[in-house]
C-alpha cells in the first residue's frame, strides 16, 4: 500500500479547509500576503521605535508605557486611508523626527497622562 495515495487526499482536504478558513476570516476576500513598500517601511519604522526604546534603561513599568504609547501611536495612524499619500507620507516623515529624538532623548521614566473620565 503506498503512503502517498493514502495521504493525498487528507493533505488536499486540509489545504481545502486553511484556504476556506482564511476566506471566512478575511470576509471572503482573496488575501495578498505581499506588502507594499510602504508597509515595509512602516514595519520598520515600529520595530526600530521598539528597539530603541528596549535600550534604554527603564524600569519595567515604564518600559511598558513607553511601549504602550508607541503601540497607540501606530495604531492610530494605521486608520488612514489607503489613498491619502500625502498624509501617509506626512505620518511618515513625522514618525522619522520623533524616532531622533527618542535616540537623542536621555530618560530615566516614561509615564502616560491619562485625564479622568467626566463622571469620576
Amino acid at each position: 500500500v503506498s503512503t502517498q495515495s493514502t495521504w493525498a487526499p487528507v493533505l488536499f482536504f486540509l489545504l481545502y479547509m486553511f484556504r476556506w478558513t482564511a476566506l471566512v476570516l478575511h470576509g471572503g476576500k482573496k488575501v495578498n500576503k505581499r506588502k507594499s513598500t510602504i508597509q515595509l517601511e512602516v514595519l520598520r519604522m515600529y520595530r526600530d521605535f521598539l528597539r530603541e526604546a528596549h535600550k534604554k534603561a527603564l524600569p519595567e513599568e515604564s518600559q511598558k508605557a513607553l511601549n504602550q504609547h508607541i503601540r497607540q501611536e501606530f495604531e492610530k495612524r494605521s486608520r488612514i486611508a489607503r489613498n491619502k499619500f500625502d498624509a501617509i507620507q506626512w505620518s511618515m516623515e513625522f514618525g522619522k523626527l520623533e524616532l531622533e529624538k527618542l535616540q537623542k532623548m536621555k530618560i530615566q521614566h516614561f509615564g502616560l497622562f491619562v485625564p479622568r473620565s467626566k463622571s469620576q
